[in-house]
């Protein structure tokens, strides 16, 4: 009886039951639910602080890659799908003398992706939702 109780619970309400609990009590608790529901219970939540620390404040990089974030951030105005050709091509266009050519825009997207700057998702760049 207790298992089917358990199945009938909706995600958010097995949180609220189970956020006091501890270790062996909360496995437990959790042990008739389905793989979703106990990883939904079992998970911490979010420390907003933690996110907060987190965060990457794009002043604080080197000019070189505020430059391609900045780049990212045209493309992205004129409404461009962000690939490491369209930002050359806006980089000959905006800041010349500064990005002489494709090696170094890989360069620096290879930097700012291993900090956590930028993300790929198919082939397409874009910030991070920590970029501050």
């Amino acid at each position: 009886m207790e298992g089917l109780i358990r199945q009938l619970l909706t995600l958010p309400q097995l949180q609220e039951l189970t956020a006091g609990m501890a270790g062996r009590e909360k496995h437990s608790m959790v042990t008739g639910l389905s793989p979703v529901q106990r990883a939904a219970v079992l998970k911490p939540k979010p420390d907003p602080e933690k996110e907060a620390q987190q965060r990457i404040i794009i002043a604080k990089l080197p000019e070189m890659e505020r430059t391609l974030v900045a780049l990212i951030r045209e493309c992205r105005k004129r409404h461009l799908i962000v690939t490491p050709d369209a930002l050359l091509r806006v980089a000959r266009e905006t800041v010349p003398d500064e990005i002489p050519n494709i090696g170094t825009i890989l360069e620096l997207l290879g930097a700012l992706e291993l900090k956590g700057v930028i993300e790929r998702d198919a082939g397409i760049l874009k910030l991070s939702s920590r970029v501050g």
